[in-house]
């Protein structure tokens, strides 16, 4: 056995081994796909129940440059350990807009888990539906909050072709958009339309929207929506806060939003407990809400 296979045997059992490889190895292909085209369960870390993803990915930071600043070779990587290499690649990498897309279109819940399982699967490994379960809530929100988007290059994040997959793959990154799309109303409405948490980063204009905050009062939060009240914390804390004081006076607004049982949110007379003193100090529309829904009682002054 050569020397340079012993260096990838062990690499193959070991990340960190890739510490001890001769500086002359690091820049051999193969040694360096070696590294990074293993089982994609070894890029799960778990501590204490809760998973670190894709941690494994800094090693990419030992390879030598001429890999790491090689376009191809990277394109090759990708496939085989994730788009979140993106975020290890040299600066001049990670403004190419053919590489960032690229990428991103391997990053995901949806992409990690179904490569996930088929890695699974293949190895034999013990990771039945049941199993999978499990895990699904934690990871999922660890990968939902995992961006490449903050790493890309200036000039990608004003590229409204960009964005749109951006917003379509990685909503949670709209906060490192370029500020000329927090006054947009088409990205905006696909960005609170993806996640009511991407609200609080509209400009003023667009927080007082009224379609754009209806859309936001329906949408999901940071974390998947499994009830109501989850529902109803991240409305709270991501959209009813951020409304202009302006939109919660007005009286005809607040009673669309309360009276509309038809949505997704089954409890939006708790809109009112946000609602500005002028509405819940109003007898008259207070009486008007109480004789449909007595639960507003419960949020009056």
């Amino acid at each position: 056995m050569s020397e340079k296979t012993k260096y990838i045997e062990a690499i193959k059992q070991d990340f960190n081994a890739l510490v001890t490889v001769p500086k002359k190895y690091l820049a051999d292909k193969a040694l360096a796909t070696a590294a990074f085209d293993r089982p994609w369960y070894e890029y799960i870390e778990f501590f204490n129940g809760y998973p670190n993803i894709f941690i494994g990915l800094k090693y990419f930071d030992l390879v030598d440059a001429t890999l790491r600043f090689n376009k191809d070779f990277v394109k090759e990587l990708i496939p085989l350990c994730s788009g979140y290499l993106f975020s290890q690649l040299p600066k001049a990498l990670r403004e190419d807009k053919d590489l960032f897309l690229f990428a991103l279109s391997h990053t995901g819940a949806d992409y990690v888990f179904s490569k996930l399982k088929s890695s699974c699967q293949e190895e034999g490994e013990r990771w039945d539906e049941m199993g999978i379960i499990d895990i699904e809530y934690n990871l999922r929100c660890e990968i939902e909050k995992k961006s490449i988007t903050e790493n890309a290059g200036e000039n990608l994040l004003k590229d409204k072709e960009v964005v749109y997959k951006i917003l379509e793959i990685e909503p949670n990154s709209f906060c490192y958009l370029d500020d000329m799309f927090y006054g947009d109303k088409d990205i905006a409405l696909m960005a609170v339309t993806k996640g009511c948490y991407n609200y609080s980063h509209l400009n003023d204009e667009l927080k007082q929207d009224k379609e754009i905050i209806k859309v936001a009062l329906e949408a999901n939060g940071i974390e998947p929506l499994f009830d109501d009240a989850a529902h109803w914390r991240n409305i709270e804390y991501y959209v009813i806060r951020y409304i202009p004081s302006l939109i919660m006076n007005d009286k005809s607004f607040c009673l669309e939003i309360i009276n509309d049982t038809e949505k997704r949110f089954r409890a939006p007379e708790r809109f009112l407990h946000f609602a500005t003193d002028s509405i819940k100090d109003d007898k008259d529309f207070i009486l008007e809400l109480v004789r449909k829904k007595p639960s507003v009682l419960n949020y009056i002054s």
